[in-house]
């Protein structure tokens, strides 16, 4: 069994730097009494959850932490560019020495996401799919062509 902490980086307060402080403080308290791993929840446009871009979270929290794996929790694909979110997962690989857990969602049933990413929230699940097969083949293929649907 693991044990790990879920890290939704919420922001009662409005203090941005104060919510960031304390998740992380968190997060090493976590790997200083042995948890096995730390996920960093993405929302978008909720003054509450202070988490729209958790690849820099991520990446922070490689830097103060030594073993404790990190995840994201998840990646919402339909508002993100595969080849920026290859990229960064590559880059937050290479950060946290193979420490790195992917997890990706269509996003949820929140109509701000939707509305300002432009996104329809019937087409969420298929653009995932989709983007998921790209990032898949642009981390592990030597060369890629891609023609999709979006």
């Amino acid at each position: 069994m693991k044990f790990g902490v879920f890290c939704t980086y919420e922001n009662p307060a409005g203090d941005y730097v104060r919510c960031y402080a304390a998740q992380s403080r968190i997060v090493r308290r976590a790997e200083f009494l042995g948890f096995d791993e730390a996920w960093v929840a993405e929302h978008h446009f909720d003054p509450d959850a202070a988490s729209p871009s958790i690849f820099p979270l991520i990446g922070y929290l490689a830097g103060v932490t030594t073993h404790i794996r990190r995840g994201s929790a998840a990646v919402l694909l339909a508002f993100r560019n595969p080849i920026q979110v290859a990229e960064d997962v590559a880059t937050v690989d290479l950060l946290t020495n193979g420490r790195f857990d992917f997890g990706v969602a269509k996003g949820g049933p929140f109509w701000r996401q939707n509305k300002h990413f432009a996104v329809a929230e019937a087409d969420t699940r298929a653009m995932t799919i989709e983007a998921l097969e790209l990032i898949n083949r642009l981390l592990y293929d030597e060369c890629v062509s891609f023609q999709g649907a979006y």
